[in-house]
């Protein structure tokens, strides 16, 4: 899968963000509007884009910068925030849309430390033979 990713400090990772931006941004405009039914307002809607396109930035940043693991690893964790969310977003009154967040923000900092945890036990084996091979 790391393979399909572009390479580090490619121009292409700059594809990679917009449209990962407007993906996470269309999933959660669908929880919003659709699943939890609420009336489309433009105030809630720019401020989810804007939060994905964050998202989208600190993911596609990480890549570009050759954090490659990171990126897959943080991704997995945003797609299971966003199951979350849809899980908690189902038959709950008044707190819906707070749980739902919440469960999605966890996933999404669960997923940004396992990314961090295997950068790190990546490099270190790269250091490790490295040294080795010396």
């Amino acid at each position: 899968m790391l393979d399909l990713l572009p390479a580090r400090r490619s121009s292409r990772w700059l594809i990679w963000f917009l449209v990962y931006g407007l993906a996470v941004t269309a999933v959660f405009w669908m929880n919003r509007f659709v699943v939890l039914d609420h009336t489309f307002e433009w105030e809630f809607a720019l401020r989810f884009m804007l939060l994905s396109f964050i998202l989208a930035l600190i993911v596609s940043g990480l890549g570009w910068l050759g954090a490659r693991w990171m990126w897959a690893i943080t991704s997995v964790g945003i797609l299971g925030g966003f199951i979350l969310m849809y899980m908690y977003s189902g038959d709950m009154t008044g707190w819906e849309d707070l749980a739902s967040l919440a469960a999605f923000f966890m996933a999404v900092i669960i997923g940004l430390g396992l990314g961090l945890l295997v950068e790190g036990a990546v490099a270190i084996r790269k250091a490790y033979l490295q040294k080795k091979m010396n």
